[in-house]
């Protein structure tokens, strides 16, 4: 299991503020989805707890880092209805972003940066366009209408970090 390592500045001096595991956040309805929220801090300096938006807020951020299965873990369990209470439960705020029919797509007020770290991946704009992203690769979002596609047979994992837009 992969760890989290937190250091800043204390007076003058740096510290290690936080260490440990970076739980795991898998879907029941949606075998191998694992989207979890590692990291994050509000404007004012308050630090993500399990439970709290996993949208960034204005002024924010979020790391997350997630693992989107392939086609065939999919096969039989895919129910959009399951998947959106799950993630609802799971992603508040961020859950929210996403369209009722299932297909993935989404907005978020958000600059999003992503980068792949294994594996490939499907990048879908709102006009159709689509994009082959693969290990290494970075994609950056400014409230862009998107969604991600696994087609490929293995796994992809993509880090995002998320910073709020002050409220336009």
């Amino acid at each position: 299991m992969a760890k989290l390592y937190v250091a800043a500045n204390a007076s003058g001096k740096s510290v290690f503020l936080h260490e440990g595991e970076i739980a795991s956040n898998l879907f029941r309805h949606l075998p191998g989805f694992d989207p979890v929220v590692v990291w994050g801090k509000s404007a004012d300096g308050t630090v993500y707890q399990p439970g709290d938006t996993a949208l960034a807020p204005p002024g924010g951020s979020r790391l997350l880092i997630v693992t989107f299965p392939p086609p065939h873990a999919q096969e039989g369990h895919a129910d959009p209805a399951d998947i959106g209470i799950e993630m609802a439960e799971r992603l508040p705020g961020l859950a929210e972003t996403f369209e009722a029919d299932g297909s993935g797509m989404h907005r978020t007020p958000t600059y999003d940066y992503g980068i792949v770290l294994d594996g490939e991946i499907q990048l879908e704009l709102d006009d159709g366009e689509v994009r082959v992203l693969r290990k290494g690769d970075v994609s950056i979002h400014d409230r862009t209408r998107h969604g991600w596609r696994n087609t490929s047979p293995t796994p992809c994992t993509i880090a995002f970090v998320m910073i709020g837009r002050p409220d336009d």
